[in-house]
């Protein structure tokens, strides 16, 4: 037998041991061993998890390495599994309790209520709530890690205010979502380095938190009327299907303070308000029609008084 023969025989045996091997400690697609509930696959075009991929790439993993812990955050996030990984994607770096428990965490958009540190070191829901699957730093949990006061652990990014200061008012609301500027002052300590400038933090939150808590003019990046529209009533009272009750004028001052490229999705899809604001707010013309009712009224009351002095 040749030279060449012999090498090729003796990798094809330790690549047979390696994948006997694999096999044998391979990573369970859920933590603890239990079996996916769920493997359809996900159609193309739609979004969400695709368990039975995660199955096949965790056959591929070594148990109990970062990948197969990865793995199986993201089965559990994608509603696969039933519980996370153990001790993977802690609140602080060291997975310890060196946090402020009882410190407030402000309601958000998607949070009917406050919660606090220890909530979200406690629940599971801290690593679910996700956009992005399989990544512990995308996960509400770790983007709590600076304002719960890990320790060791500093903000990359903080809600400052031109003259270095916090914003003057932190129960400040916006008017559509109801988010304080203390619950943007958290968004903020959850961005990294990178996403701190003043263009990337308000695409990152889809809102310019600074020039509104700062008491700051608007950038008017988004106006809700097309050209040649005016807004009407601003006291009308617009239902949104996920938001409640908002009045069109809450909708567009909301809309001034909006990142580029976001304004059409707001007014046509975020509020979820039918046929979108912009038919539901704005009337052709360059003045509200109350002004006109208001000046039909007072040219019948002149009409009558000249009448009378006739």
């Amino acid at each position: 037998m040749s030279s060449c023969k012999v090498v090729a025989f003796l990798f094809s045996l330790l690549l047979t041991r390696d994948e006997v091997v694999l096999a044998q400690n391979a990573c369970p697609p859920c933590y603890g061993g239990e079996a996916p509930f769920l493997l359809e696959p996900v159609r193309p075009g739609e979004e969400g998890y695709n368990c039975t991929l995660a199955v096949e790439r965790a056959a591929n993993v070594v148990n109990e390495t970062e990948a197969c812990k990865a793995i199986q955050l993201g089965t559990y996030q994608g509603g696969c599994c039933d519980s996370p990984p153990e001790g993977y994607c802690t609140l602080c770096p060291d997975g310890g309790m060196n946090f402020t428990a009882d410190k407030v965490i402000p309601r958000g958009a998607g949070n009917p209520q406050d919660y606090t540190c220890a909530n979200v070191e406690e629940r599971n829901q801290y690593v679910r709530d996700v956009t992005e699957y399989e990544m512990c730093g995308a996960t509400p949990r770790f983007l709590s890690r600076a304002w719960c006061e890990c320790l060791g652990v500093e903000a990359d990014c903080n809600l400052l205010c031109d003259d270095g200061n916090p914003p003057p008012d932190l129960t400040k609301a916006e008017p559509v979502f109801g988010q304080t500027c203390e619950r943007y002052a958290f968004e903020y300590s959850g961005l990294t380095e990178g996403k701190c400038s003043l263009s990337a933090a308000t695409k990152a939150l889809n809102f310019d938190a600074k020039a509104f808590c700062c008491n700051e003019v608007p950038p008017e990046n988004c106006e809700i009327c097309a050209p040649g529209e005016v807004l009407g009533d601003p006291e009308k009272v617009l239902q949104s299907e996920f938001y409640g009750a908002v009045t069109c004028g809450e909708v567009a001052e909301h809309a001034k303070y909006l990142p580029n490229g976001q304004c059409k999705r707001f007014i046509n899809t975020l509020l979820d308000i039918p046929f979108g604001a912009n038919d539901a707010c704005c009337i052709s013309g360059s003045v509200p029609k109350a002004f006109f009712g208001f000046a039909i009224m007072s040219s019948a009351v002149l009409f009558a008084l000249n009448m009378f002095v006739v």
